[in-house]
């Protein structure tokens, strides 16, 4: 979990791996700045996937906390298209996967502290941490409107880059079968308990 502290704006703000954090890194940095997110997005975000933007633990507990979280059904999909069938760090990838079920049947329940940032349990990410607020990327919009509300931040319209592109083509609910779906349980029930996400995949 990275951190992004404001000292003008008295806030800390902490991302986590797949869930907008390049979107929320390039919205401190545009903030940081005097810049309009919705002009300049797209010239920061590539910084930040370069390493170009840093950031470090910094961290104030007398500021507003706030961090911004996914479902997990949607990150771990995500993560996998990112990291593990297409990635751009070819650290990460393992051609012995080829599909998404084989990769999630070889993780290891009870290992779960093991597991890459990128894929490891929000609820683990957090333990023990609290917060004044919790976004979600499903409703990111109108809890950032809330945040800049609070910290008295002119509100911006959040968006992803313009450039970037889908790696999975289908929707995410539809990666998990019954089996797969009983084993991702086993390591990542906890976190739809902590984030007040339902543990029924939606509908097709």
């Amino acid at each position: 979990m990275a951190n992004c502290t404001s000292d003008i704006y008295k806030f800390n703000l902490r991302t986590i791996d797949k869930c907008a954090c390049q979107t929320m890194h390039a919205w401190f940095v545009c903030l940081q700045k005097g810049w309009l997110f919705q002009q300049y997005a797209d010239h920061v975000m590539p910084l930040i996937s370069k390493r170009t933007v840093l950031f470090t633990d910094r961290y104030n507990p007398e500021y507003y906390d706030f961090v911004v979280v996914r479902n997990p059904f949607a990150r771990l999909v995500s993560g996998y298209f990112d990291k593990i069938a297409n990635p751009k760090e070819k650290t990460y990838y393992n051609p012995k996967y080829k599909t998404f079920k084989e990769w999630v049947m070889s993780l290891k329940p009870g290992e779960e502290h093991k597991f890459d940032p990128h894929f490891r349990p929000i609820s683990l990410i957090l333990k023990g941490k609290v917060f004044d607020k919790i976004c979600k990327v499903e409703t990111l919009q109108k809890d950032m409107d809330e945040v800049c509300e609070r910290l008295d931040i002119p509100k911006q319209e959040m968006h992803d880059s313009k450039d970037k592109i889908r790696t999975y083509k289908q929707p995410y609910y539809t990666y998990y079968d019954e089996e797969t779906l009983e084993h991702f349980m086993k390591m990542f029930e906890a976190d739809f308990d902590l984030l007040d996400y339902s543990k029924e995949l939606p509908e097709e």
